[in-house]
C-alpha cells in the first residue's frame, strides 16, 4: 500500500485496509454513501494523468436509510495529475452528477451532486484487482451541505487491472466502488503492550531525576509513510515508589524524509527516513526524585496502547532509565531521534533517546552506570502482532 498527497507523501489512510475490494471499504464511509460502477480506470505514464469514469448507481442519504437510485444523466469523474516517477499527487478533482429523488423524505437533488479537490491518494496493489482510495476537499454540489465540513472519501475497485505498482508504466482497468464521508480509522498493534524490568542496586538520592525512555523498530509494509502512536502510557513499580504518566508519542517512518528529528510539544513527535539501522526514539518521561529511592527496585512496568495508521506492520520496543543530577524541561532536552550516527543533527554514537543537551549531568542509577550510557540499559524486547 502507498499513500500520496498533493505535493508530498501522506501519512494517513482513508479507510479500513486489508480487504480486496472497495465494497469492503464502503461501510467505513459515512453518509451520504453512494455506490458506483460500470466504469474505467486509465493512467497515461507519458502525461502522468490518472482518470476514472463511472456511473453513480444509488445513494444512502442517512444511516440506516434505504438506498435511493441515482437517475441518469449521471456520471462520476476523477482526474488526478501524478508525478510519473514517484506517483505523488500534484493536483486533482472529483465530480459527481445525477438526479436523486427520495420520495419518502421529499428530498430531491439534481445536476452537479458533489465536487472536490484532491487531498490524498492511496493504493493497494493486489494483483489483478487493485484498490485506489482518495480523499477530497468539498468544493460544491447540491450534496455538499450534507458533508458539513467533512471530506469526501472515494474507494475504487480496479478490476482486470494492469497496474503493477509503478507509475512509470501506463495501466488500465475497471472502476466500481463507494463515495462517502471520509472516516479516519486506526489499526491496533497492542492494547495494552507492557514490559517489566528491574532497577540496578544503586540508590537514587532526592533531588535527582530519572530519565525514562523507550525505543522501537517497525517491520512490515514500508513503501508508504507509517505512523505509530504510543498512547495512555504509564510507568509503575510494584512497591508504589515509581508512578509516572508518560506523554503520548507519534513516530512517522517516511520514504521522503532525509533527516531524523524529535520534538516535544506536549506529545513526542519523531520523523525518520526509511531504511535506518538501529532503534528509533519512541517516548520518554522525567521522574523527579523527591524522596530518596533505594537501589534494586523491582518490577517496574511500562504499559500503553500502540496503534498504527497502516495495517500489517508490527512494532518491537524496549525501555530504559538513566539518572541525571539535572534534567530540565522535556522540550529542551535535545533528544536524539535514532541510533544512526549520521541521520540526525546529533552525529555521534549515542543511543536513540539520549538527552543530548544535558548528557553532562548523567550519574549512575536506575538502569545505568553513568559514563556514556546516557539512556540506561534496555529492558527485554516485546514485539506486537501485526497491527489490524
Amino acid at each position: 500500500m502507498r499513500a500520496y498527497t498533493a505535493g508530498l507523501v501522506a501519512c494517513s489512510l482513508l479507510l479500513l485496509c486489508g480487504a480486496a475490494s472497495a465494497a469492503d471499504y464502503g461501510d467505513n464511509l459515512g453518509e451520504p454513501n453512494t455506490l458506483f460502477g460500470g466504469g474505467t480506470t486509465r493512467y497515461d505514464a507519458a502525461s502522468g494523468l490518472l482518470t476514472i469514469n463511472a456511473t453513480p448507481l444509488s445513494t444512502r442519504l442517512t444511516p440506516g436509510a434505504r438506498r435511493v437510485a441515482i437517475e441518469p444523466p449521471s456520471s462520476l469523474a476523477i482526474e488526478a495529475q501524478l508525478d510519473a516517477g514517484s506517483g505523488t499527487v500534484l493536483r486533482g478533482t472529483f465530480t459527481m452528477t445525477g438526479d436523486v429523488d427520495d420520495y419518502a423524505s421529499q428530498i430531491e437533488y439534481s445536476g452537479v451532486l458533489l465536487t472536490g479537490d484532491i487531498i490524498e491518494f492511496s493504493y493497494f496493489d493486489l494483483s489483478s484487482t487493485d484498490v485506489f482510495v482518495f480523499r477530497f476537499k468539498v468544493t460544491g454540489g447540491s450534496l455538499a451541505p450534507r458533508y458539513a465540513g467533512n471530506e469526501i472519501g472515494v474507494a475504487v475497485t480496479v478490476d482486470h487491472s494492469t497496474f503493477s505498482g509503478d507509475f512509470d508504466k501506463s495501466f488500465k482497468g475497471g472502476a466500481s466502488g463507494h463515495v462517502g464521508i471520509s472516516v479516519p480509522v486506526e489499526f491496533v498493534c497492542a492494547d495494552p503492550s507492557s514490559i517489566t524490568a528491574n532497577f540496578d542496586g544503586t540508590p537514587i538520592p532526592a533531588g535527582r531525576t530519572i530519565w525514562f525512555n523507550s525505543v522501537l523498530k517497525v517491520s512490515g509494509p514500508q513503501s508508504a509513510p507509517v505512523t505509530i502512536q504510543f498512547q495512555d502510557v504509564t510507568i509503575n513499580s510494584a512497591d508504589g515508589l515509581i508512578s509516572v504518566v508518560v506523554p503520548d508519542a507519534e513516530v512517522t517512518f517516511s520514504p521522503t524524509e532525509t533527516t531524523a528529528s524529535t520534538t516535544f510539544t506536549g506529545t513526542w513527535v519523531t520523523t525518520v527516513p526509511f531504511g535506518l539501522q538501529g532503534n528509533t526514539f519512541f517516548t520518554g518521561a522525567a521522574f523527579p526524585v523527591t524522596t530518596s529511592l533505594p537501589g534494586g527496585i523491582k518490577n517496574v512496568t511500562w504499559s500503553g496502547r500502540i496503534i498504527s495508521d497502516t495495517p500489517g506492520v508490527a512494532v518491537q520496543w524496549q525501555w530504559a532509565a538513566a539518572v541525571y543530577s539535572t534534567l530540565g524541561d522535556l522540550d529542551s532536552l535535545g533528544v536524539k531521534p535514532v541510533d544512526d550516527n549520521k541521520a540526525s543533527v546529533y552525529k555521534n554514537s549515542d543511543h536513540a533517546g539520549t538527552p543530548e543537551s544535558v548528557r553532562q549531568f548523567l550519574v549512575s542509577g536506575a538502569r545505568g552506570g553513568g559514563g556514556s550510557n546516557f539512556t540506561g540499559s534496555y529492558s527485554g524486547t516485546v514485539k506486537t502482532g501485526a497491527c489490524q
